[in-house]
């Protein structure tokens, strides 16, 4: 794409390449939405405008670039995002669970390994940058910054079903009469990570727990979806305390069922993957 928008640049504009681009992709996807019956509407469209904006106004600086720095230089500095995102987990910001991102923390080994993979990079496209052109590789460098935010917020609308969830619990519990266990509703997925066997931690109005599990869709109830291992092995060992909330027509109007138990009890469960090791 790069060297198509580096020719395309001395004819054009950066806005204008960026609209054609993204009019060609609007129309693939209502399209594809239009035969599989699907609305354009979203649950969500403050996530999706911010992600919206971000991916846009980091397409446009990109292009920018690309037409007044050397290839491999704007390419490089386009790559930075990888950085950039490693950088705001550590620091635990443009996500919506910012302090819980903090106290996790962040593994060492994934920094490290984003770091070598752009060190990488840069040694093999050798970027190159003029004194005229330190305009061109600001905008190149946040380019890289905004296209780590449009990166994180995707993450962030992956999420969203869960968010759901954990507030329809608090609500839940507050309309019985609850208000101290409606604040201790928690979106473990986020606070304590993904290890868990399940996002979101509630009660019952007695006060015992409940292990909720949120599978989201846009599409139908009966719509198949995938669970782990781990998620299976904790439905099995805490089963009376797990649920599994099939959340679906998320886009239109979101609705769910409640699949309480293990989940091998209520699903058919059909192997997908399978980890292998050289014999």
């Amino acid at each position: 794409m790069g060297a198509t928008v580096k020719q395309a640049s001395l004819h054009y504009g950066a806005g204008e390449i960026v609209f054609f681009r993204g009019l060609v992709g609007l129309a693939m996807m209502a399209l594809l939405m239009r035969v599989r019956g699907l609305p354009l509407a979203t649950s969500v469209p403050a996530m999706h405008l911010w992600r919206s904006m971000a991916g846009v106004v980091s397409l446009c600086l990109w292009f920018h670039a690309i037409g007044g720095l050397p290839l491999g230089t704007a390419v490089t500095l386009n790559y930075m995002s990888s950085v950039w995102i490693a950088v705001f987990l550590m620091a635990g910001t443009l996500l919506p669970d910012g302090p819980a991102a903090r106290a996790r923390g962040v593994d060492g080994r994934v920094v490290l390994a984003v770091l070598t993979g752009f060190a990488g990079v840069a040694l093999v496209l050798r970027p190159t940058i003029e004194q005229e052109q330190l305009w061109h590789g600001l905008c190149g460098l946040l380019s890289g910054l905004l296209a780590a935010i449009a990166y994180l917020q995707v993450a962030a609308l992956g999420r969203a079903g869960e968010l759901f969830v954990a507030e329809l619990e608090a609500r839940r519990l507050h309309a019985a009469g609850q208000p101290r266990l409606a604040e201790r509703v928690q979106h473990v997925a986020a606070t304590r990570g993904d290890g868990l066997g399940y996002d979101v931690l509630s009660f019952d109005e007695g006060g015992r727990e409940r292990l909720i599990e949120v599978k989201t869709t846009a599409f139908g109830e009966l719509t198949p979806f995938y669970v782990t291992r781990n998620e299976v092995a904790r439905s099995e060992a805490d089963a009376g305390q797990y649920h599994l909330y099939r959340l679906f027509d998320f886009r239109d109007r979101p609705r769910l069922f409640d699949l309480p138990g293990s989940i091998s009890s209520r699903c058919d469960l059909e192997a997908v993957t399978f980890l292998a090791r050289i014999a």
